[in-house]
Formats: structure tokens, C-alpha cells, sequence
């Protein structure tokens, strides 16, 4: 994902400097996994699927952006 952020940064510089679209590149990401994974049979099991999915794009996100999620130990 990372790779993909950079490489657009330096083809379209404006994308660089855009959080956003890093947010919107990782939700895209996060959705074809879930999408491509998606074998569930019951209603449930995809709404949790999903809930699932759209939690791992943000810790894509904050993979791309850099975030240190890791807090043990910070007050």
C-alpha cells in the first residue's frame, strides 16, 4: 500500500501531500480484500465481515501514514 501512495505521489505530486486520499486508497484496499474473501452464508457473518474488514483499512491507513499505533507503555 505504501509503495502504491508513493509511486502515485511522485507521478501526480498533488496526491503526495494528500492524507486523504491515502484514507480513501486504504478503504478501497480493505473492501476488495474483504469483497475477494467474502464466502459467508448468513446475513450476520457479513455484516461482521465487513465491521471487520472497514477496521483493517484503518490500520492500513495508518501503515501508509506512518502512524505508530503501537501506545504500550505512552501516557
Amino acid at each position: 500500500m505504501t509503495v502504491v501512495w508513493k509511486v502515485l505521489g511522485l507521478a501526480i505530486p498533488a496526491v503526495a501531500a494528500s492524507t486523504l486520499f491515502a484514507i480513501v486508497l486504504s478503504l478501497a484496499v480493505g473492501m476488495l480484500i474483504y469483497w475477494q474473501s467474502a464466502t459467508f452464508i448468513s446475513k450476520k457473518d457479513k455484516i461482521a465481515g465487513f465491521v471487520f474488514a472497514f477496521i483493517n483499512s484503518f490500520a492500513i491507513a495508518a501503515a501508509t501514514l506512518g502512524i505508530n499505533t503501537a501506545v504500550a507503555g505512552q501516557k
